[in-house]
């Protein structure tokens, strides 16, 4: 998939997550009605529709990289009831979902997508650095917000985001 330039509307790419004001229209899982959900195919569905957010979620594989998921497992989106981190990145790129597509990384989806704003939610203790990593290759601070929503991540995200020299980390819990 081509790499996609960064919005050039003045004031927009610095002017924070939530601006400008809303409404705001948020592609949950990419456009999963046209394409396998959490693909780069879904997110480009999405930003050909106007979509300015693509909100994914995250799982760790087994070299520790960042890889769009829902699932902790394969088993939903391919019948194998294998766990995700069981496997390598390459590994994941390989698994067919459908319409040519394969599991992709954050790491992917950050770089071909750097227009759009990503809402992700990490599902698991094991991809907050992964994530924190991606984020930081990609935008430096851009604009992502990243949610966890275990409290049992808290203890580690502050460590990982200093880590990284993450100056923003949005985290939210379950309320």
């Amino acid at each position: 998939m081509p790499r996609r330039e960064r919005n050039k509307t003045p004031g927009r790419a610095h002017s924070g997550f939530f601006s400008p004001a809303g409404p705001r229209i948020l592609a949950h899982r990419g456009f999963a009605l046209a394409a396998p959900e959490n693909t780069l195919l879904a997110f480009d569905h999405a930003m050909l529709l106007g979509v300015d957010y693509l909100e994914t979620d995250v799982h760790a594989s087994a070299d520790a990289e960042a890889m769009l998921s829902h699932d902790p497992g394969l088993l939903r989106l391919t019948g194998q009831d294998i766990p995700l981190r069981q496997r390598t990145a390459a590994q994941l790129r390989e698994i067919d979902l459908g319409q040519g597509q394969g599991y992709a990384s954050l790491a992917d989806a950050l770089h071909a997508f750097p227009q759009a704003r990503f809402n992700i939610d990490v599902k698991s203790a094991d991809a907050i650095a992964g994530t924190i990593r991606a984020v930081r290759e990609a935008f430096g601070t851009g604009i992502t917000q990243v949610a966890v929503f275990d409290t049992a991540f808290f203890t580690t995200l502050p460590e990982i985001a200093q880590t990284y020299a993450i100056p923003h980390t949005l985290a939210q819990k379950n309320a």
